[in-house]
């Protein structure tokens, strides 16, 4: 096996050592990488490497091809094909499992049977918990029934029986409708799949933890003739240090002294005490230390903990330091989440409170005309008259035919009213394509306005929502399962971040290294 350990040091940006490795073999002109996967332990450090690599080529008078840049998520995932089932049909088949269970069955997991309220959402927290577990084991090369099958050596051995046996039934459901698991796909991908013949060369670039399923898998390339290098961002006098696949030995860093300055800790209450903390001493700074000449940056901001990013955001803004934080966001955070929830909770009920939600969404009532207007008619007759339903509206207007104020503001309410007509019908998929496609028929996107890229990036992860449902066919469709199931799907989701340009990045543990400030 053709598995190499380089120590590349850690006196400089992995930005730097990383290229400087890639390029060392050649002395000018063309360098092919075609045949080369590198990879990084986050995107961000992949967006690094991108914009650090042709850069440091063309100093050296190179001209690089290549090579593919990866993190271990993208290089484990098998290729796509049909039949494996998607995360949308994963939660259905678990919903349908954990609702079928017998009372009897399963105590020790899932508790005594007349406690268990099997509603659909009670089985999706217990479906979107197992799935995560599952996921998290394969990272290991591991299954539930891996680790069931080790018997009394397990703590609560009986719960990892009841969770073996439903992944059974689980899988056996998928395998009725025709469908593979994911992770299971997953795993035979590394367990069995051949090397592809475009990999010759893999760069494991500073990955300080790499997954179980990573080392398999580059193991079994390795086998198969394609040499592997293992970079550590490490001197190579601390090579014993850390394992063969540059992991830090525990037992080498447990006692470990790191030169400190008590000077150089503060200590902060809360996240908007800290973001306070990091933007005075960076104004502080800019007043008494001049720009230096070179070219490098002179600033990186890691922020561990994510309750600090927003606050810290703002107080660099309040500086004319714009910062961006390229951590996916919840797709949930996003205005387009809150309409479809809005849209879904009135497909479900049509009560008064589901109505003014969805008239108060700010998409809403731009798509209304006039929305200020009929939200201050909404609220005098709720006021004077206290409507508990749609139909509570209905009933007034018909009794108001000379409409006096205080009076139902009837475009909004006929609008809503049609909205949930059209949800209501078999389709759900195609019924909310065109309820939002009349929400937003008026909207002009800017290419340089942050809040339209954001809601560009949340229409494809809705979109892609969608299309899972579609793909479900009827089981995906029927009753009020589908809508549960894909608003937890939206819930699973993020949104990429778009780059307008900010000069600073706030950075997880991770990206530091690579940061060349």
């Amino acid at each position: 096996m053709s598995l190499t350990l380089t120590f590349i040091g850690w006196d400089r940006p992995l930005c730097e050592t990383v290229p400087d490795f890639l390029l060392a073999q050649t002395g000018g002109g063309l360098l092919d990488l075609r045949r080369t996967v590198v990879i990084v332990p986050t995107r961000q450090s992949s967006w690094r490497l991108r914009a650090a690599l042709p850069l440091a080529a063309d100093a050296r008078g190179v001209a690089c091809i290549g090579p593919e840049i990866v993190t271990p998520p993208v290089l484990l995932a098998p290729p796509q094909r049909a039949g494996v089932a998607s995360g949308f049909q994963s939660l259905l088949a678990w919903t349908a499992v954990l609702k079928a269970a017998g009372a009897d069955e399963f105590r020790a997991f899932l508790g005594a049977g007349d406690k268990r309220p099997a509603t659909t959402a009670w089985a999706l927290q217990i479906a979107r918990h197992l799935q995560r577990l599952r996921q998290e084991l394969a990272d290991g090369d591991l299954a539930l029934a891996d680790v069931a099958d080790r018997g009394d050596a397990l703590e609560e051995a009986d719960r990892w029986t009841d969770m073996k046996t439903l992944e059974g039934r689980y899988l056996r459901q998928l395998a009725v409708r025709g469908l593979q698991d994911a992770v299971a796909a997953k795993l035979d991908h590394v367990r069995d799949g051949a090397r592809p013949a475009e990999v010759a060369h893999i760069v494991v670039a500073a990955v300080p933890d790499p997954p179980r399923l990573l080392e398999k898998l580059l193991a079994r390339w390795a086998e198969a003739g394609a040499a592997v290098d293992i970079l550590v961002a490490a001197p190579a006098r601390e090579a014993a240090a850390f394992d063969r696949w540059g992991r830090p030995v525990p037992d080498a860093w447990a006692n470990r002294h790191i030169a400190l300055n008590d000077e150089d800790l503060w200590l902060e209450a809360t996240p908007a005490d800290q973001a306070g903390r990091i933007a005075r001493s960076v104004a502080e700074a800019l007043k008494t230390q001049p720009r230096p000449a070179a070219s490098r940056p002179q600033l990186a901001i890691g922020v561990p903990d994510r309750e600090t990013v927003a606050p810290l955001q703002r107080a660099l803004a309040d500086l004319g330091l714009p910062a961006f934080d390229p951590q996916n966001q919840p797709f949930s955070q996003t205005p387009l989440a809150r309409l479809v929830h809005a849209l879904l909770a009135l497909r479900d009920s049509d009560g008064y409170a589901e109505v003014a939600a969805l008239l108060r969404h700010p998409d809403v009532l731009s798509a209304i005309g006039n929305g200020a207007d009929a939200l201050r008619e909404l609220d005098a007759f709720q006021a004077e008259y206290l409507p508990v339903t749609l139909a509570d509206l209905r009933d007034r207007e018909a009794a108001d035919p000379d409409h006096r104020p205080p009076a139902v503001p009837l475009a909004a309410v006929a609008q809503v009213r049609a909205w949930r007509t059209r949800l209501l019908q078999d389709d759900l998929a195609a019924a909310l394509r065109e309820v939002l496609q009349q929400i937003y028929k008026k909207r002009l996107l800017d290419s340089a306005s942050r809040a339209d890229a954001a809601f560009q990036q949340a229409v494809t992860v809705f979109d892609d929502c969608l299309r899972e449902l579609e793909a479900a066919g009827p089981d995906g469709q029927e009753g009020r399962d589908g809508a549960d199931i894909l608003l937890a799907r939206l819930r699973e989701s993020s949104v990429k971040p778009e780059r307008q340009g900010e000069p600073l990045d706030l950075e997880g543990w991770l990206e530091l290294a690579w940061n060349p400030a």
